[in-house]
């Protein structure tokens, strides 16, 4: 005869055994989403797209549930559910078989953590992450142009400075003379070496001249305007020499201003074309470092030669000029000549400022692969990235939601072994013994004398008394 199965209500299912089937529910949704949408950010950064069509994003959705199912039923059988018992009730142990499960949930699961840590790093970090984008791209920008500042700077200063001296020098040769190493007595007046030096000085400044009209000037506009868009990308305003600008230029420094508050593909297309035109920059100023840098340092080297020493033996005048009149050894101008030759020469190609704007799915990417160096860190020579606060967060956050799943599943599965025991009942009393001998008491020719059961009974020294029944009235 079956035993009544007991009765539960809905609540006490819920509150009970149901509880952790609705929890572990809930947790395989979300590992679903995370790892769905972590692995849709890595095929968006793979096309370079801003979105996946539902014709690219079923194949994912559909990809990780089957994941997600496929590392349950692994956790499953590594923890014997299912199992058939055996003929005592014991589940059987089928070790290789839960030992393969294992290995595989293991590797569904580093699946699930890897991609759901780029769902989670992304809301925990993408924000930081593309503010810190910003800072770069500004820092990047503005190093490449106050470089090329730098050089441009250094070269006009050299060649201006070299050009006053020589007027200096020439002035101080008419009013006092005595500027010159090979003629320490000239007197000061308006004598053929005065003019002569006069005229180095004006031939210095037409160098000087030149080195502005062809060289830097033709850098200064393109230099002013990325000057300015790394002041409104900076400052998240409009500079106010935008008013006076108009044009596209005015549009461009307005969007550069609002870059925080673009789509990230507009975004990016706006720092692209900003870092093309720094490139362009860049590419330009080489340029003319290299066609001009020679020629106007040959100059400069020839100028210097006029008031140099003897080019065999420094230390003394140039006997080759020794009879010309205009000819004036002057070691101050001759030193500041050579070093502005010498600056034009060592002028290096300015590097171009690197682009690498990497936010949204680029930056889950980026994270993504940036855990997988710091994972295998030590065993390769190379190590990860930054590895901080936020994405560890992240990291414990994909780690937890798999860790719900483990222990709902072990759970269950403890609670489906206890079910599936069978239940042991007290066995039924036999009363045909008791009955079997009532009916000897009855019958009237019973002798208690001669019961062998009795009398087995009796040595066995049970105090056991048979009475036998009185015999019935007449």
């Amino acid at each position: 005869m079956s035993q009544p199965r007991p009765q539960f209500s809905s609540f006490s299912w819920i509150t009970g055994r149901g509880a952790s089937v609705i929890a572990l529910t809930g947790f395989m949704g979300v590992s679903i989403f995370a790892t769905a949408m972590g692995f849709q950010d890595l095929r968006l950064a793979n096309l370079d797209q801003p979105s996946l069509g539902w014709r690219e994003a079923l194949p994912v959705w559909g990809m990780t549930v089957f994941v997600i199912l496929a590392m349950v039923a692994a956790l499953n059988a590594a923890l014997g559910v299912g199992f058939s018992p055996e003929a005592d009730g014991r589940l059987k142990k089928r070790i290789g078989l839960r030992f393969l499960a294992a290995a595989f949930y293991i590797f569904f699961a580093f699946w699930s953590v890897g991609f759901g840590y780029g769902f989670f790093w992304k809301e925990l970090a993408g924000q930081e992450h593309t503010q810190t984008q910003f800072r770069t791209a500004i820092e990047s920008v503005s190093n490449s142009v106050a470089r090329s500042t730098e050089a441009l700077t250094a070269v006009e200063n050299s060649v201006t400075d070299a050009t006053s001296t020589a007027r200096e020098r020439a002035e101080v040769e008419a009013t006092l003379g005595g500027t010159c190493a090979n003629r320490p007595g000239s007197q000061s007046g308006d004598g053929p070496l005065t003019r002569a030096r006069f005229a180095f000085a004006d031939r210095a400044e037409a160098l000087s001249d030149d080195v502005r009209n062809n060289w830097t000037s033709q850098l200064g506009k393109d230099r002013q305007t990325l000057a300015l868009r790394i002041e409104a990308l900076s400052q998240g305003e409009a500079p106010v020499a935008a008013l006076a600008i108009g044009g596209s230029e005015a549009v461009l420094l307005q969007q550069l201003a609002n870059a925080s508050n673009l789509e990230s593909d507009q975004r990016r297309k706006l720092f692209a074309h900003v870092f093309d035109d720094a490139r362009a920059f860049t590419a330009k100023a080489n340029g003319l470092r290299q066609r001009q840098a020679p020629a106007f340092a040959a100059r400069l080297d020839q100028l210097a030669a006029e008031v140099g020493p003897d080019p065999q033996s420094p230390g003394r005048p140039n006997p080759a000029r020794g009879d010309d009149p205009s000819y004036c050894w002057d070691t101050v101008l001759n030193e500041k000549l050579n070093a502005s030759a010498a600056l034009l020469r060592n002028l290096e190609n300015m590097p171009a400022p690197e682009f690498e704007f990497t936010e949204g799915p680029k930056a889950t990417r980026a994270a993504f692969f940036n855990l997988a160096r710091v994972l295998t860190s030590p065993f390769t020579k190379h190590g990860g990235g930054p590895f901080g606060e936020k994405e560890f967060i992240a990291l414990f956050a994909s780690i937890a939601v798999d860790a719900g799943i483990f222990f709902l599943t072990f759970v269950r599965s403890a609670m489906e072994r206890k079910a599936e025991r069978k239940p042991r009942y007290p066995e039924p009393f036999d009363l045909n013994p008791l009955l079997k001998a009532y009916n000897k008491h009855l019958d009237p020719k019973y002798d208690p004398r001669k019961d062998k059961e009795l009398q087995r009974l009796k040595d066995d020294e049970i105090p056991l008394e048979v009475k036998p029944d009185p015999p019935p009235k007449a």
